[in-house]
């Protein structure tokens, strides 16, 4: 299966976990579920997963606009958001996430502002339109994530309160369904290109067959009229043979009969 193949499914996984999580805090459940920690462990996870999130989602644009296929900059640029992201991730497990956390949030606003710009030229310049689902898809991760990452620093030009949270919590399901959209569409692509693989190997060895038959025959054809120019020179050397036989047989008889005629005349002369 495609899916079996392509890592891109299994970091989707990963951000399907990563954004139920990020869900369950924006809707508040967070204190519930996790009622048996303490409000220190409960912001410490919680800042672990912002910093899990930003790794998966950027493995995961990664994988969906296929950065390393098309601009290897790009590539290059996600390696490196991950890496600084991994680094505040460590901070956020020793529990010093304050010391990072607007330095997280400006790192993935760049990021975002950094991908948009991407797949604009993808779309426009380069006219790679297969990518526009997942472009629309991209609008509604780079809405979400704007407004939370504004929230997080302090910064809410929406003015949006808590009791709105549960509103971010939609906009990161639509833009799953999105994004679950985009991949349907990754894989119904891949399906297609694999499929003209196939065909395309299917037809190189078709036209391999067909031109190894013909050369089969062209070498056939040759060899039958090279058996049938050698059959004839050995007819024509054995013809050869056989005049040369009776050439020298009928030699042999004269020089029989001439001697024979010596001898008798010799006989008579004595006699």
């Amino acid at each position: 299966a495609i899916w079996l193949r392509d890592s891109l499914y299994v970091v989707y996984i990963g951000l399907l976990v990563a954004s139920t999580l990020i869900s369950l805090f924006h809707m508040g459940y967070a204190s519930e579920v996790l009622r048996f920690w303490d409000p220190p462990t409960i912001y410490r996870s919680w800042c672990i997963i912002v910093c899990l999130y930003s790794i998966v989602m950027m493995f995961f644009l990664d994988r969906l606009f296929e950065f390393r296929r098309n601009w290897i900059w790009a590539a290059r640029f996600s390696q490196l958001v991950i890496v600084l992201n991994a680094g505040a991730l460590a901070f956020a497990i020793a529990g010093r996430y304050g010391d990072v956390g607007v330095f997280v949030s400006r790192l993935q606003q760049i990021s975002l502002v950094f991908i948009s710009g991407f797949v604009l030229y993808l779309l426009f310049a380069r006219r790679q339109y297969q990518y526009i689902l997942s472009a629309i898809a991209f609008l509604g991760v780079v809405g979400v994530l704007l407004v939370m990452q504004l929230m997080y620093t302090g910064a809410n030009p929406l003015k949006l309160d808590g009791s709105l949270s549960r509103l971010l919590a939609g906009g990161t399901v639509i833009h799953l369904i999105l994004l679950s959209a985009a991949v349907a569409k990754r894989t119904q692509l891949a399906e297609r290109r694999l499929s003209e693989e196939k065909d395309r190997t299917i037809a190189i060895a078709q036209s391999a067959e067909r031109e190894l038959t013909l050369k089969v025959s062209e070498r056939t054809a040759a060899l039958s009229q090279s058996n049938a120019a050698l059959e004839a020179e050995v007819e024509r050397r054995q013809l050869l043979e056989l005049k040369l036989r009776q050439s020298l047989d009928s030699v042999n008889d004269a020089l029989a009969r001439q001697r024979d005629f010596v001898a008798m005349v010799s006989h008579e002369f004595r006699g």
